[in-house]
């Protein structure tokens, strides 16, 4: 596909890596707070890049149910991020030491 339409798409498919890589961070260092069963979908979402429907069929339940429980499971490292902050202090700490 080319044209306007391509770019878009592109872009779109940009912004969903970038989601995904800042999930991944966020679950290297929060995921073990997550119980057990959200951390298993978001792992097989972001790292393994199961559909909805996938998640929905390996978990035993609805599609809505898997895109709930991947909502709450995002928010709730978000919120652990914004309360405690280590993935960005991580990464100021990295960007340091390269600079030296």
């Amino acid at each position: 596909m080319t044209g306007p339409g391509a770019v878009i798409t592109a872009r779109k498919r940009g912004v969903l890596v970038e989601k995904r890589v800042a999930i991944n961070w966020l679950m290297d260092f929060y995921g073990p707070l997550l119980t057990e069963n959200r951390a298993k979908l978001l792992r097989l979402y972001c790292e393994e890049d199961l559909s909805l429907s996938e998640l929905a069929e390996e978990a035993g339940i609805t599609r809505q149910g898997v895109h709930d429980a991947l909502t709450r499971a995002q928010a709730q490292l978000e919120e652990y991020e914004r309360k405690l902050g280590l993935v960005a202090r991580y990464r100021r700490l990295e960007d340091a030491v390269h600079k030296c």
